[in-house]
């Protein structure tokens, strides 16, 4: 006769099952989320995040990941979520966390504003993305597109600097009226302080690729001023912008290192570590002064702001700052 082994493990794991016992979460639903999302729901959540973190650091080669693991991460978010997630930690706006499943990129995109729609999604960020240890903190998407890769504490620096850089001199405002920019310029002349850094060829040549990418996104993003607009129009917007703006920029003071123009690599930058994309934080980049509004106007700021300043408009922006530098 056959004998049927059974072993202590078994015996346990069918008794459990027929007793109808559950096992309690390894990840509990914190008190503050009840009624906004499930049990099951937040453990999905908490999987994708640390599963997209994870492998989006092991290929950036942070220390953090190539010492980590998922299930590591999946930890320090949820102690990152039960330890600060009901407010942002920067401005102490109530995050939106009945937003967590109702963004769909595909339905999103190109759908006009959608990002101040999901300006308070809770996000997970990095304190120190190059630190050794993982440590997470929640934040709203507003916050942590701003924040970029800084820590917290020269996030904040650089918001009191923008929030004090402003106090004591105005952005230049430079409206250009359609009958203004539909001038016949046949040259753009470098501004003055552009002399001994780049040549008429190499100025026209940035130009010239810098009007051809931004009109062909805004068009594609279905934009108001792309729509009825053209390259040679934001040819010149470009151009009035880099008249107006001077050397520095306009929200820290900072000397902007115009010559890095036409320097950066995206190939190259894409395999380099974060200390590759510092070296270019202070380069001139072109941003919209109001994406959403119906005139076609441009500024130009260093390449760290611009990450840092979104799809906000100056006033919004500066006051984001100003709260953070308050709390």
């Amino acid at each position: 006769m056959a004998l049927l082994l059974v072993s202590p493990f078994s015996r346990d794991l069918r008794a459990e099952l027929n007793s109808g016992a559950v096992h309690a979460p390894k990840y509990p639903l914190p008190q503050f989320l009840a009624g906004t999302t499930t049990q099951g729901d937040y453990d999905k959540w908490l999987s994708i995040k640390a599963f997209t973190l994870f492998r989006a650091d092991k290929r950036r080669e942070r220390p953090c990941a190539l010492g980590g693991s998922i299930s590591g991460y999946k930890k320090r978010i949820h102690d990152a979520v039960v330890s600060g997630g009901i407010v942002d930690p920067f401005t102490g706006d109530t995050l939106r966390w009945d937003l967590i499943h109702k963004w769909n990129d595909l339905q999103n995109k190109g759908r006009g504003n959608f990002m101040k729609e999901f300006s308070l999604l809770p996000t997970v960020d990095h304190k120190d993305p190059e630190a050794k240890e993982i440590e997470f903190e929640i934040c709203s998407w507003l916050i942590n597109g701003c924040k970029s890769d800084q820590t917290p504490q020269e996030f904040v620096e650089t918001c009191r600097k923008i929030v004090l850089y402003r106090h004591v001199q105005k952005l230049a405002e430079h409206t250009a009226s359609a009958d203004a920019l539909g001038g016949h310029i046949k040259i753009y002349v470098p501004p003055e302080f552009l002399t001994g850094i780049c040549t008429q060829k190499m100025y026209e040549k940035w130009l010239d690729a810098h009007a051809e990418s931004l009109y062909v996104r805004d068009r594609n993003q279905h934009r108001p001023y792309a729509l009825t607009s053209s390259k040679a129009l934001y040819k010149m917007a470009i151009h009035h912008a880099v008249c107006a703006s001077g050397p520095c920029d306009p929200y820290t003071g900072d000397r902007m290192k115009w010559e890095l123009m036409g320097t950066w690599d995206i190939i190259k930058g894409h395999g380099q570590p974060e200390s590759y994309k510092k070296e270019y934080y202070l380069l001139p980049t072109i941003d919209h002064v109001n994406p959403w509004a119906d005139v076609l106007e441009f500024e130009i700021c260093s390449w760290r702001i611009n990450c840092c300043k979104g799809d906000l408009t100056p006033d919004e922006f500066v006051e984001v700052c100003r709260r953070v530098g308050e709390r």
